[in-house]
């Protein structure tokens, strides 16, 4: 009979969990349809484009190879740079944020070159090297930004071919 009661209370308190779930899962598909008539009604009032102006694949050109290295954020890699980080930001020379991974530093691009790095793939020109490792390479030297100093020394030193894009 205890048993029962028990099967009776647990149903009851399951169904009225249910009941509430499903509700919840109601209102957040109302909302999101809701949204997404909105999103529908301002691409209508948008102007249609009747012609696909079809642009010319980019021309890739080859730099030559370049010694790839890499850095992080600490006083090791950066020096006296390492310092001021307000809120922890790390930024580099051109003022932007520095993505781990895409973002590099070089003295031979301009800020926001797009370079294709054999075998590691895209890297943004986003900050700039000390003049002295700058010279130690002749200029031919690519910094990788990464988050840590550990993922940086695991990249280590290499020399890859270097390409970017041309207009």
């Amino acid at each position: 009979m205890q048993h029962s009661k028990c099967e009776k209370i647990i149903r009851k308190y399951f169904s009225k969990v249910t009941i509430i779930s499903l509700a919840i899962l109601l209102v957040m598909n109302i909302s999101q349809s809701i949204q997404l008539k909105h999103i529908a009604a301002e691409l209508k009032e948008t102007e249609t484009v009747s012609e696909v102006e079809t642009l010319p694949a980019p021309t890739v050109t080859s730099l030559g190879e370049y010694t790839i290295t890499a850095y992080c954020a600490c006083a090791k890699c950066c020096g006296q740079w390492a310092v001021d980080r307000p809120d922890g930001i790390v930024k580099g020379a051109a003022g932007t944020e520095l993505v781990s991974g895409y973002s590099c530093a070089s003295n031979s691009f301009e800020f926001g070159t797009e370079l294709i790095i054999e075998g590691y793939g895209n890297v943004v020109v986003e900050d700039r090297t000390a003049d002295w490792v700058d010279e130690r390479y002749d200029g031919k030297l690519v910094d990788i930004y990464f988050a840590n100093h550990e993922k940086a020394l695991n990249f280590g030193k290499r020399v890859l071919e270097v390409k970017t894009y041309s207009s």
